[in-house]
C-alpha cells in the first residue's frame, strides 16, 4: 500500500530561523528506522485465502477426508489431488476454443516450509488411488510377459510383445520418457521436492528435456529423433505433474529471468502453504488405516474418469452460453489491471490460467458432476452449466493471487536481500529455542543454509544496519572463537 503523501520539511538552513532540534524527533527517527529494517528482514507474506466452502464439493469431500488422517492446509490438499484427478483424463476429453483442442492435463506445486507443511503427506494422499493402480498395471504386464515368454520363437513372431503400462511415470532420462510417454501419453510425474526434478532435467544426457516437456503441455504432438529408440511421436501427450518445494529453495535456485519469467514455470499451479499456525498442528500418532478413507472415496471416481473417453474417440466437452459469458467476462476482468499497470510479465500467467486451466478444471468438474448425476448414458452431450465456471473461476483467481504475490513481493527483491533475510529468520528461530541474544557463527551459517560468499556478505551488511554485532570471546581452548549478538531492538516488532 502507497503511504499517504507528506509535505517534506524544509531545511533549517533555509528558513529565517532554525529550528531548534527535538530529541525525541530523533528517536523517533531511529525507532521508524529499526521498524523498516525488522519489516524487510522478517516479511512474512501470509497465504491468500482458500475458502473451501467456495470449492466445487468434490473438493470439498476429499479434503474433509484428508483432514481426518493429516493437518495439512485445503490448498495444499486440493492443488496435489487436481494434478492426480487430470492424470486419469489426460487426452480423452477436451474443450475446443478456436482451432486448438484443450486437453485435460495439471502441472501444480505446492510451496511451503518443510515437514510442518505437509507437502509430501498432500502429494501422496492425492496420488495413493493411482499407486494402487500403477501396481495392477505392472502386474497385469507381468503376468501377460509371462504368456509371451511360455511362446515358442516362432509364435512370438506373430504376436506384438506387451508394452508395460503407467498411471505414475517412473524416473527416466529424456531419451526413455520419451518412449514411455509414446505408450502413455496420460499419467502422472510426482516429485515430492522440485530439486530433484529440476537436477535431473539438467544433466548432459537430459539436454532440452524442459524444453521438451514444455513444448508438450498445451497438448500438441512432437517428433523427435533419439539415439537409442530411433524416431519417436508422441501425439497429444497430456501428462500431469505433482510437486512441491521450499519457497526458499525456489527463490535460490531459480534463475528468475529464464525459469521464473519463462514459459516452464508459467505452466504450473503455485499453491503457497507457507503460513503455519504451530497451535494448529497435529503432534498425535495417527492410526495406520486412517488414510483408506481418502483412497476409498477417490479410486471409484478415478476408476470412472479412465473410463470416459479413449484416446481414439475423446470426449468433446461443450460450454453452455452461460460457461461462454463467464469465460469472457472474467478473461477480461483478470487481465485488465495488469494491462492498466503495464505489468507485462503477468500477461502470460493470467492467460495461462483463465484460458488452459479454465478448459481444464472446467473438463474435470463436468465429468465428474455427470457421474455423480448418473448422466453417463448422455456422455457424448456434455455441457459446462454457469455453476462449474464459477467454481472453475474461483480456483483460477485463487493461483493468480498466489502467484502475482509471489512475483510482486518475492521476486522483487534483489539476492542479497534474500540471503540477509536467511540469516535474521536463521538467528530469530535460534533466539526463539535458545533464548539467548548470541550464537556462534558457525551455527548462524549452518542454520542459515546459503554458502560461505553469500553469508558473508550477508552478515556484514547486517552489522552495517546495526542488525548484528560481533563478539569475540575465549572457547576452553583459549582460542578465540567469534560470535554474533543481536542488537537490533524487537520492542517495534
Amino acid at each position: 500500500m502507497t503511504a499517504p503523501f507528506t509535505e517534506t520539511p524544509p531545511h533549517p538552513a533555509d528558513t529565517a530561523q532554525a529550528r531548534p532540534i527535538v530529541l525525541s524527533e530523533i528517536s523517533e527517527h531511529f525507532d521508524q528506522e529499526e521498524q523498516r529494517l525488522l519489516d524487510k528482514k522478517f516479511k512474512n507474506v501470509k497465504d491468500i485465502e482458500f475458502d473451501l466452502s467456495k470449492q466445487f464439493p468434490f473438493l470439498q469431500r476429499y479434503c474433509a477426508e484428508a483432514q481426518k488422517c493429516t493437518d495439512a492446509k485445503p490448498q495444499a490438499l486440493v492443488t496435489s489431488f487436481l494434478s492426480a484427478l487430470a492424470a486419469n483424463v489426460g487426452n480423452r476429453a477436451f474443450i475446443q476454443c478456436g482451432s486448438r483442442r484443450h486437453f485435460c492435463n495439471i502441472w501444480s506445486i505446492v510451496i511451503g516450509p518443510s515437514s510442518i507443511s505437509r507437502k509430501t503427506t498432500s502429494l501422496s494422499l492425492a496420488v495413493g488411488a493411482l499407486r494402487s493402480y500403477n501396481r495392477f498395471l505392472r502386474k497385469e504386464y507381468l503376468a501377460l510377459m509371462k504368456e509371451y515368454n511360455a511362446l515358442a520363437p516362432e509364435r512370438q513372431a506373430d504376436v506384438e510383445e506387451p508394452v508395460r503400462k503407467y498411471a505414475i511415470y517412473p524416473s527416466a532420462p529424456a531419451e526413455q520418457f520419451l518412449a514411455i510417454l509414446k505408450e502413455n501419453p496420460n499419467g502422472i510425474l510426482e516429485f515430492n521436492e522440485i530439486a530433484d526434478f529440476l537436477t535431473k532435467m539438467n544433466k548432459s544426457y537430459n539436454a532440452d528435456f524442459k524444453a521438451m516437456i514444455t513444448s508438450m503441455f498445451d497438448g500438441i504432438g512432437t517428433e523427435r529423433s533419439t539415439r537409442s529408440y530411433g524416431d519417436e511421436y508422441v501425439e497429444n501427450p497430456a501428462f500431469s505433474i505433482a510437486t512441491a518445494t521450499t519457497k526458499e529453495w525456489l527463490l535460490k535456485e531459480l534463475d528468475k529471468e529464464h525459469d521464473i519469467n519463462s514459459g516452464f514455470m508459467q505452466r504450473f499451479l503455485m499453491c503457497n502453504s507457507n503460513d503455519i499456525d504451530f497451535n494448529a498442528l497435529n503432534f498425535g500418532f495417527r492410526e495406520g488405516k486412517t488414510s483408506e478413507g481418502v483412497l476409498d472415496l477417490v479410486f471409484e471416481y478415478f476408476q470412472e474418469l479412465r473410463e470416459m473417453g479413449s484416446i481414439e474417440e475423446p470426449l468433446q466437452i461443450f460450454l453452455s452460453d452461460e460457461a461462454k459469458r463467464l469465460f469472457e467476462e472474467e478473461n477480461r476482468a483478470a487481465l485488465k489491471p495488469y494491462f492498466d499497470e503495464k505489468q507485462t510479465r503477468m500477461y502470460s500467467y493470467v492467460t495461462r490460467l483463465f484460458n488452459d486451466y479454465f478448459f481444464r478444471f472446467c473438463t474435470l468438474f463436468t465429468l465428474i458432476e455427470y457421474y455423480e448425476r448418473g448422466k453417463k448414458a448422455d456422455i457424448k452431450n456434455l455441457v459446462v452449466s454457469g455453476d462449474i465456471a464459477r467454481y472453475a473461476h474461483r480456483l483460477c483467481y485463487y493461483y493468480l493471487h498466489n502467484v502475482a504475490g509471489f512475483l510482486e513481493s518475492e521476486l522483487t527483491d534483489t539476492r542479497d536481500d534474500r540471503n540477509e533475510r536467511a540469516v535474521v529468520k536463521a538467528f530469530q528461530g535460534w533466539r526463539e529455542r535458545e533464548i539467548t541474544d548470541i550464537i556462534t557463527r558457525t551455527m548462524l551459517k549452518n542454520l542459515s543454509h546459503i554458502n560461505r560468499k553469500d553469508f558473508e556478505e550477508a552478515v556484514e551488511s547486517l552489522e552495517e544496519q546495526q542488525v548484528l554485532d560481533v563478539v569475540k570471546k575465549k572457547a576452553r581452548n583459549n582460542k578465540m572463537t567469534t560470535y554474533y549478538r543481536w542488537i537490533l531492538n524487537e520492542e517495534k516488532e
